[in-house]
Protein backbone atom coordinates (compact mmCIF):
# COMPACT_ATOMS: atom_id res chain seq x y z
CA UNK A 1 0.00 0.00 0.00
CA UNK A 2 2.79 2.41 0.89
CA UNK A 3 4.54 1.63 -2.40
CA UNK A 4 1.35 2.47 -4.36
CA UNK A 5 0.93 5.76 -2.45
CA UNK A 6 4.54 6.72 -3.17
CA UNK A 7 4.18 5.87 -6.86
CA UNK A 8 0.94 7.89 -7.09
CA UNK A 9 2.61 10.87 -5.43
CA UNK A 10 5.60 10.77 -7.77
CA UNK A 11 3.33 10.39 -10.81
CA UNK A 12 1.29 13.48 -9.93
CA UNK A 13 4.50 15.37 -9.10
CA UNK A 14 5.90 14.51 -12.54
CA UNK A 15 2.62 15.40 -14.20
CA UNK A 16 2.57 18.74 -12.40
CA UNK A 17 6.09 19.45 -13.58
CA UNK A 18 5.16 18.61 -17.17
CA UNK A 19 2.16 20.96 -17.08
CA UNK A 20 4.27 23.69 -15.47
CA UNK A 21 7.00 23.27 -18.06
CA UNK A 22 4.56 23.39 -20.96
CA UNK A 23 2.93 26.46 -19.47
CA UNK A 24 6.26 28.20 -18.90
CA UNK A 25 7.31 27.53 -22.48
CA UNK A 26 4.29 29.55 -23.64
CA UNK A 27 4.87 32.45 -21.26
CA UNK A 28 6.98 35.43 -22.34
CA UNK A 29 10.27 36.20 -20.59
CA UNK A 30 13.17 38.59 -20.91
CA UNK A 31 16.60 37.04 -21.12
CA UNK A 32 20.18 37.86 -22.05
CA UNK A 33 21.66 35.54 -24.65
CA UNK A 34 25.35 35.44 -25.57
CA UNK A 35 25.86 35.00 -29.32
CA UNK A 36 29.25 33.90 -30.73
CA UNK A 37 30.71 36.05 -33.52
CA UNK A 38 32.71 34.56 -36.40
CA UNK A 39 34.71 36.75 -38.81
CA UNK A 40 35.36 35.50 -42.32
CA UNK A 41 36.69 36.84 -45.58
CA UNK A 42 39.77 38.64 -44.23
CA UNK A 43 42.42 38.59 -46.98
CA UNK A 44 45.45 36.46 -46.08
CA UNK A 45 47.82 39.42 -46.46
CA UNK A 46 45.92 41.49 -43.87
CA UNK A 47 45.88 41.16 -40.09
CA UNK A 48 43.65 42.47 -37.34
CA UNK A 49 45.26 44.87 -34.87
CA UNK A 50 44.10 43.95 -31.40
CA UNK A 51 41.20 41.62 -30.65
CA UNK A 52 37.76 41.85 -32.18
CA UNK A 53 34.73 41.03 -29.98
CA UNK A 54 34.19 37.27 -29.82
CA UNK A 55 30.55 37.56 -28.66
CA UNK A 56 27.57 39.89 -28.68
CA UNK A 57 25.21 39.94 -25.69
CA UNK A 58 21.56 40.52 -26.66
CA UNK A 59 18.74 41.39 -24.24
CA UNK A 60 15.61 39.85 -25.77
CA UNK A 61 11.97 39.00 -25.01
CA UNK A 62 10.04 35.98 -26.31
CA UNK A 63 8.22 32.82 -25.27
CA UNK A 64 10.18 30.45 -23.06
CA UNK A 65 10.25 27.76 -25.74
CA UNK A 66 11.96 30.07 -28.24
CA UNK A 67 14.47 31.35 -25.68
CA UNK A 68 15.37 27.76 -24.79
CA UNK A 69 16.29 27.10 -28.42
CA UNK A 70 18.86 29.92 -28.34
CA UNK A 71 20.57 28.29 -25.36
CA UNK A 72 20.67 24.94 -27.15
CA UNK A 73 21.81 25.83 -30.66
CA UNK A 74 24.63 28.37 -30.00
CA UNK A 75 24.92 29.27 -33.70
CA UNK A 76 27.26 32.19 -34.49
CA UNK A 77 26.65 35.54 -36.13
CA UNK A 78 28.79 35.76 -39.29
CA UNK A 79 30.56 39.04 -40.10
CA UNK A 80 31.84 39.06 -43.68
CA UNK A 81 35.07 41.08 -43.94
CA UNK A 82 34.86 41.06 -47.75
CA UNK A 83 32.47 43.98 -47.46
CA UNK A 84 35.40 46.30 -46.68
CA UNK A 85 37.20 48.04 -49.55
CA UNK A 86 40.61 46.75 -50.62
CA UNK A 87 42.34 49.94 -49.47
CA UNK A 88 40.51 50.38 -46.16
CA UNK A 89 42.58 49.94 -42.99
CA UNK A 90 39.53 49.77 -40.73
CA UNK A 91 36.13 48.11 -40.64
CA UNK A 92 33.23 49.59 -38.68
CA UNK A 93 29.79 48.17 -37.95
CA UNK A 94 27.53 50.84 -36.52
CA UNK A 95 24.79 50.06 -34.02
CA UNK A 96 22.35 49.92 -36.96
CA UNK A 97 24.56 47.34 -38.72
CA UNK A 98 24.95 45.22 -35.59
CA UNK A 99 21.20 45.37 -34.96
CA UNK A 100 20.50 44.25 -38.54
CA UNK A 101 22.82 41.24 -38.10
CA UNK A 102 21.11 40.29 -34.84
CA UNK A 103 17.64 40.58 -36.35
CA UNK A 104 18.68 38.08 -39.05
CA UNK A 105 19.89 35.77 -36.28
CA UNK A 106 16.81 36.01 -34.06
CA UNK A 107 13.43 34.39 -34.65
CA UNK A 108 10.68 36.67 -36.07
CA UNK A 109 8.81 36.55 -32.75
CA UNK A 110 11.81 37.67 -30.68
CA UNK A 111 11.95 41.29 -29.60
CA UNK A 112 15.47 42.77 -29.42
CA UNK A 113 15.49 45.11 -26.42
CA UNK A 114 19.19 45.95 -26.22
CA UNK A 115 22.61 44.60 -27.15
CA UNK A 116 26.30 45.03 -26.37
CA UNK A 117 28.66 46.04 -27.83
CA UNK A 118 26.63 48.64 -29.64
CA UNK A 119 29.17 48.84 -32.46
CA UNK A 120 32.18 46.89 -33.69
CA UNK A 121 35.32 48.60 -34.97
CA UNK A 122 38.43 46.81 -36.21
CA UNK A 123 41.73 48.09 -37.56
CA UNK A 124 43.90 46.30 -40.13
CA UNK A 125 47.46 46.33 -41.28
CA UNK A 126 49.47 44.48 -43.89
CA UNK A 127 50.89 41.21 -42.66
CA UNK A 128 54.65 40.74 -42.82
CA UNK A 129 56.76 37.69 -42.04
CA UNK A 130 59.86 37.32 -39.93
CA UNK A 131 61.88 34.56 -38.25
CA UNK A 132 62.08 34.97 -34.48
CA UNK A 133 63.68 32.87 -31.72
CA UNK A 134 61.53 30.88 -29.30
CA UNK A 135 61.72 31.54 -25.53
CA UNK A 136 60.31 29.55 -22.64
CA UNK A 137 57.24 31.14 -21.11
CA UNK A 138 56.62 28.91 -18.10
CA UNK A 139 58.03 28.05 -14.70
CA UNK A 140 60.16 25.07 -13.68
CA UNK A 141 60.50 23.92 -10.11
CA UNK A 142 63.01 21.14 -9.55
CA UNK A 143 63.00 18.43 -6.90
CA UNK A 144 65.33 18.90 -3.89
CA UNK A 145 68.94 18.32 -4.95
CA UNK A 146 68.28 19.10 -8.65
CA UNK A 147 68.65 22.18 -10.84
CA UNK A 148 68.04 23.27 -14.42
CA UNK A 149 71.57 22.70 -15.64
CA UNK A 150 71.64 24.84 -18.77
CA UNK A 151 69.65 26.73 -21.36
CA UNK A 152 66.35 25.30 -22.56
CA UNK A 153 66.68 24.45 -26.25
CA UNK A 154 63.89 24.29 -28.82
CA UNK A 155 63.32 22.43 -32.05
CA UNK A 156 63.02 24.40 -34.19
CA UNK A 157 64.92 27.19 -32.38
CA UNK A 158 63.24 29.82 -34.60
CA UNK A 159 59.76 30.03 -36.09
CA UNK A 160 58.25 32.10 -38.89
CA UNK A 161 55.89 34.76 -37.56
CA UNK A 162 53.12 36.40 -39.60
CA UNK A 163 51.78 39.63 -38.12
CA UNK A 164 50.78 43.18 -38.88
CA UNK A 165 53.80 45.42 -39.41
CA UNK A 166 52.89 47.50 -36.36
CA UNK A 167 52.77 44.35 -34.21
CA UNK A 168 55.96 42.89 -35.66
CA UNK A 169 57.91 46.00 -34.66
CA UNK A 170 57.27 45.15 -31.01
CA UNK A 171 58.45 41.54 -31.23
CA UNK A 172 61.96 40.20 -30.70
CA UNK A 173 60.95 36.63 -29.74
CA UNK A 174 57.94 34.32 -29.48
CA UNK A 175 57.04 32.79 -26.14
CA UNK A 176 55.70 29.32 -25.56
CA UNK A 177 52.40 28.83 -23.78
CA UNK A 178 52.61 29.18 -20.00
CA UNK A 179 53.30 25.82 -18.39
CA UNK A 180 54.27 24.90 -14.84
CA UNK A 181 56.59 21.95 -14.25
CA UNK A 182 57.01 20.78 -10.66
CA UNK A 183 59.35 18.37 -8.91
CA UNK A 184 61.55 17.86 -11.98
CA UNK A 185 64.33 15.34 -11.31
CA UNK A 186 65.47 14.35 -14.83
CA UNK A 187 65.86 15.87 -18.30
CA UNK A 188 62.50 16.66 -19.89
CA UNK A 189 61.21 16.92 -23.44
CA UNK A 190 57.86 18.66 -23.85
CA UNK A 191 55.77 19.58 -26.87
CA UNK A 192 54.65 23.17 -26.25
CA UNK A 193 52.29 25.35 -28.23
CA UNK A 194 53.41 28.89 -29.02
CA UNK A 195 51.68 31.97 -27.67
CA UNK A 196 51.89 34.74 -30.29
CA UNK A 197 50.28 38.13 -29.57
CA UNK A 198 46.82 38.98 -30.85
CA UNK A 199 46.52 38.95 -34.62
CA UNK A 200 49.82 37.08 -35.15
CA UNK A 201 50.29 33.49 -36.24
CA UNK A 202 53.35 31.24 -36.36
CA UNK A 203 54.60 28.42 -38.54
CA UNK A 204 54.85 25.92 -36.92
CA UNK A 205 52.42 26.60 -34.06
CA UNK A 206 54.26 24.34 -31.58
CA UNK A 207 57.85 23.40 -30.74
CA UNK A 208 59.70 20.69 -28.86
CA UNK A 209 61.40 21.95 -25.68
CA UNK A 210 64.46 20.16 -24.30
CA UNK A 211 64.86 21.04 -20.60
CA UNK A 212 68.15 19.89 -18.99
CA UNK A 213 67.64 18.87 -15.36
CA UNK A 214 70.22 17.07 -13.23
CA UNK A 215 71.50 16.65 -9.71
CA UNK A 216 73.84 19.28 -8.27
CA UNK A 217 76.72 19.33 -5.78
CA UNK A 218 78.80 22.00 -4.06
CA UNK A 219 82.39 22.97 -4.75
CA UNK A 220 84.69 25.58 -3.24
CA UNK A 221 86.74 27.68 -5.66
CA UNK A 222 89.47 30.16 -4.77
CA UNK A 223 89.64 33.10 -7.16
CA UNK A 224 91.64 36.36 -7.23
CA UNK A 225 89.97 39.69 -6.52
CA UNK A 226 90.24 42.09 -9.48
CA UNK A 227 90.67 45.83 -8.85
CA UNK A 228 88.55 47.99 -11.15
CA UNK A 229 88.07 51.70 -11.87
CA UNK A 230 91.58 52.53 -10.62
CA UNK A 231 92.83 55.89 -11.99
CA UNK A 232 95.79 55.91 -14.36
CA UNK A 233 99.12 56.18 -12.55
CA UNK A 234 97.89 54.23 -9.52
CA UNK A 235 97.47 50.63 -8.51
CA UNK A 236 95.39 49.06 -5.78
CA UNK A 237 96.55 46.28 -3.50
CA UNK A 238 93.91 44.22 -1.67
CA UNK A 239 94.02 42.10 1.43
CA UNK A 240 93.30 39.29 0.95
CA UNK A 241 94.16 39.16 -2.74
CA UNK A 242 91.89 36.16 -3.34
CA UNK A 243 88.75 34.76 -1.72
CA UNK A 244 86.77 31.53 -1.72
CA UNK A 245 83.47 30.98 -3.52
CA UNK A 246 81.14 28.16 -2.49
CA UNK A 247 79.34 27.08 -5.69
CA UNK A 248 76.36 24.92 -6.47
CA UNK A 249 76.53 23.42 -9.98
CA UNK A 250 75.41 20.37 -11.99
CA UNK A 251 77.42 17.20 -11.35
CA UNK A 252 78.31 16.90 -15.05
CA UNK A 253 80.01 20.33 -15.04
CA UNK A 254 81.44 20.42 -11.54
CA UNK A 255 84.84 19.02 -12.58
CA UNK A 256 85.43 21.68 -15.25
CA UNK A 257 84.52 24.53 -12.90
CA UNK A 258 87.58 26.69 -12.14
CA UNK A 259 88.45 30.18 -10.93
CA UNK A 260 88.45 31.35 -14.57
CA UNK A 261 84.66 30.96 -14.63
CA UNK A 262 84.20 33.78 -12.09
CA UNK A 263 84.96 37.49 -11.85
CA UNK A 264 85.04 39.04 -8.38
CA UNK A 265 85.67 42.80 -8.34
CA UNK A 266 86.48 45.53 -5.86
CA UNK A 267 85.78 48.91 -7.43
CA UNK A 268 87.04 52.31 -6.35
CA UNK A 269 83.70 53.67 -7.55
CA UNK A 270 82.27 52.11 -4.40
CA UNK A 271 84.70 53.97 -2.14
CA UNK A 272 82.14 56.43 -0.80
CA UNK A 273 79.83 53.58 0.22
CA UNK A 274 82.64 51.72 1.98
CA UNK A 275 84.45 52.20 5.24
CA UNK A 276 87.74 54.17 5.06
CA UNK A 277 89.86 51.01 4.73
CA UNK A 278 87.60 48.49 2.93
CA UNK A 279 85.79 48.08 -0.36
CA UNK A 280 82.72 45.90 -0.97
CA UNK A 281 83.09 42.87 -3.24
CA UNK A 282 80.76 41.98 -6.03
CA UNK A 283 80.46 38.86 -8.14
CA UNK A 284 80.40 40.37 -11.62
CA UNK A 285 80.25 37.13 -13.59
CA UNK A 286 79.45 33.48 -13.12
CA UNK A 287 78.34 30.75 -15.55
CA UNK A 288 74.58 30.61 -16.07
CA UNK A 289 74.58 26.94 -15.06
CA UNK A 290 75.99 27.80 -11.61
CA UNK A 291 72.81 28.12 -9.59
CA UNK A 292 74.39 29.60 -6.49
CA UNK A 293 77.73 31.22 -5.66
CA UNK A 294 78.42 32.58 -2.18
CA UNK A 295 81.51 34.68 -1.42
CA UNK A 296 83.44 33.80 1.73
CA UNK A 297 83.49 37.52 2.66
CA UNK A 298 81.77 40.63 1.39
CA UNK A 299 84.65 43.16 1.52
CA UNK A 300 88.45 43.51 1.39
CA UNK A 301 90.96 45.96 2.84
CA UNK A 302 92.96 47.96 0.34
CA UNK A 303 95.71 50.52 -0.18
CA UNK A 304 96.38 52.78 -3.17
CA UNK A 305 99.93 53.14 -4.46
CA UNK A 306 101.23 55.59 -7.06
CA UNK A 307 103.09 53.89 -9.87
CA UNK A 308 104.65 56.90 -11.56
Amino acid sequence: MRYRETFTFLFFLLLSFVFWFMYSMQEEYERQIVIPVVYKGLPPDMALIGRAPATVTAHVRDRGGVLLQYNLRRLPVIIDMNERSDTARSFVLSDTNVEALLMKYLAPTTALLNFSPRSIEMAFDRRVRKSLPVVFGGEIRTAPGYIVSGDISFEPPEVTVFAAASVMETLDSISTEYVEISNADKPLVRRLRLNPPGGATTEPDAVSADIPVEAFAEKTIETPVVASDVPAGYKMRMFPASIRIVCRAPLSKLRELTADHFLVEASLDDFEAASPRTLPLRLSFKPIWVEQAVLSQDSVEFIIEQTG
